[in-house]
């Protein structure tokens, strides 16, 4: 009886450390998230995150091309525009490692009304082979694209631009 016991704490004890192991990996992804404040405390949704969090990631910009389209897997689950910045809202397995996302583009704008200009959106997973499904913001700036659009096209001080998401197809319409 007293090894059953014994058996049942051991279990119970080990569940428990299992359980904090977890929030420490879902401390640890949410640690690395562009729309966390450094309060521990404070959790934001992905969905709900506005600019005033955002953290945007630069841009990588080859004109050649020929820039690696190499990525974990990854989804992209939400895009909208808030003013300059695009808030892409991004879902992955993991949770004891840090991913980190860049994006790359060509500059070059394919001649249509608007004119189309694509993103490659690169996922790093660093190996992680946890498997909590966690969702995140990134927040990309888009100044860089107004910036090339404008000196393409002297003369101009406004524009409209669509912005084509190689990793799914998705589309915006960027206004500025």
């Amino acid at each position: 009886m007293s090894r059953l016991f014994g058996f049942t704490v051991l279990v119970l004890l080990f569940s428990c450390v299992a359980c904090s192991r977890d929030e420490d990996d879902l401390m640890k992804s949410k640690a690395i998230t562009d729309t966390d404040s450094d309060d521990p405390g404070f959790a934001v949704n992905a969905f709900d995150a506005g600019p005033e969090t955002a953290k945007p990631l630069s841009m990588q910009v080859d004109v050649s091309g020929q820039f690696s389209r190499e990525s974990d897997s990854f989804d992209i689950e939400a895009a909208e525009l808030h003013g300059d910045l695009l808030k892409l809202v991004v879902g992955y397995g993991g949770g004891c490692e840090t991913h980190r996302f860049k994006v790359w583009t060509d500059n070059s704008f394919k001649p249509s009304q608007p004119p189309v200009i694509k993103l490659f959106v690169a996922h790093d997973s660093n190996g992680d082979t946890c498997e909590a499904l966690i969702q995140r913001a990134i927040w990309i700036d888009l100044l860089p694209i107004q910036t090339a659009f404008l000196d393409a096209t002297p003369g101009q001080s406004n524009g409209i631009i669509s912005i084509e998401l190689e990793n799914n197809g998705a589309s915006v319409q960027y206004s500025f």
